[in-house]
């Protein structure tokens, strides 16, 4: 959000819908990906705090702890444990 229109701003979860369903659509891949479902493409980031409750200075601070591509993990930082 930024502070001086905060009237022109969306909400976290609009901002990861957009990034989520919003870029599959684009891309015709809806059916593929874009949302947690059974028979999706597991792409997703696990990130280092919960972008839902974090105070919103501290959003740039957000890092990606693990991330997944096509059910592939192709990042993790080694903070958590993943079972090979």
């Amino acid at each position: 959000m930024h502070p001086a229109r905060p009237s022109e701003a969306i909400t976290c979860e609009q901002a990861v819908e957009a990034y989520t369903r919003g870029s599959a659509y684009a891309e015709f891949q809806e059916e593929d990906k874009g949302t947690i479902a059974p028979g999706q493409l597991a792409d997703l980031a696990v990130l280092s705090q919960d972008i839902f409750t974090a105070p919103v200075g501290s959003l740039p601070g957000t890092e990606s702890v693990m991330t997944m591509v096509g059910c592939e993990i192709v990042y993790n930082s080694g903070t958590l444990a993943v079972p090979r």
